[in-house]
């Protein structure tokens, strides 16, 4: 089994495909950990609940989200778990991130709750668990209809640490625009969380974990655009952003290719927790 992370530098531009290739066939260390999982599972974890993490990350132009693929299957799907018994759902949703990705001190929101009546995947998985030879009865309570709880989260993609487990043997920022390729209903999990994200947009956790300590009023208003999905002014975005008083100056951004150097601004946390406080919004 290989595990590996694509490390994308700063600024790199990156446009990343999901390979669709056939489900290779268990190796015999792979099955030992895959029953023991599966028997574990069927007593451990609440029956037909899972949750499922989008978790998005931003170039400084394309905002990316992540997929891990299972151990063998072939699939990309959004990072998930199953709820333990003795674990709230919050807590399924951090051990999501922390156990696989390597996250931790990440800011989760619930966003949507997916428990369609025909939401089952029992063709996919039980194809696979067939195909290796596992019984039936073992894995029969993974493929009954499952009510998943979506969480979203944004993330500095150079933070991100894959931790190889037996729930995921690649791992993948793909580009928000090319979630059509992943499996089961995860691209329109994505979509609803994307969504939800737009109307979040003040929100000074989701921001601040999406940008450097520092950056450009250009670099925010791209970071606004790639979350909207389409341009704004620049003008009124600049006159807009600044009114709010966010944003305080820190310096210039000296480069040997620019005459006018642009300026540097962080975040003014204070004014930006009153403003959410004030329920503020501003339109762009």
């Amino acid at each position: 089994m290989i595990y590996c992370f694509l490390e994308i530098k700063p600024g790199e531009e990156f446009f990343l495909k999901l390979s669709k290739v056939k489900p290779s066939t268990m190796n015999p260390e792979e099955k030992k950990d895959i029953l023991t999982y599966l028997r574990e599972g069927r007593a451990d974890f609440i029956p037909q609940l899972s949750i499922n993490c989008v978790i998005f990350g931003f170039t400084g132009t394309r905002l990316m989200v992540l997929a891990t693929q299972p151990a063998g299957t072939g699939l990309w799907l959004v990072p998930g778990n199953f709820v333990d018994q003795q674990e709230s759902i919050n807590q399924s949703a951090y051990r999501a991130v922390s156990s696989q990705l390597g996250l931790d001190q990440i800011f989760l929101r619930q966003f949507k709750t997916f428990g369609e009546a025909n939401r089952s995947f029992a063709g996919e998985m039980a194809d696979y668990f067939a195909e290796s030879g596992i019984d039936g009865s073992l894995y029969e309570w993974m493929v009954k209809r499952f009510v998943t709880i979506g969480y979203y989260a944004c993330a500095d993609f150079r933070q991100v640490q894959p931790i190889p487990s037996l729930l995921f043997q690649d791992i993948r920022w793909v580009d928000i625009y090319d979630v059509d390729l992943l499996d089961f209903d995860h691209a329109k999990i994505v979509r609803e969380a994307r969504k939800t994200l737009a109307k979040d947009l003040l929100d000074l956790p989701v921001i601040a974990k999406l940008l450097p300590e520092t950056f450009t009023i250009p670099e925010l208003q791209k970071l606004h655009e790639a979350i909207l999905g389409r341009e704004i002014d620049r003008g009124n975005f600049r006159q807009k952003i600044l009114k709010t008083g966010i944003l305080e100056k820190v310096g210039e951004r000296h480069t040997p290719s620019t005459r006018r150097p642009p300026g540097l601004y962080r975040f003014n946390r204070n004014r930006y927790e009153a403003l959410l406080e004030e329920e503020v919004k501003i339109g762009f």
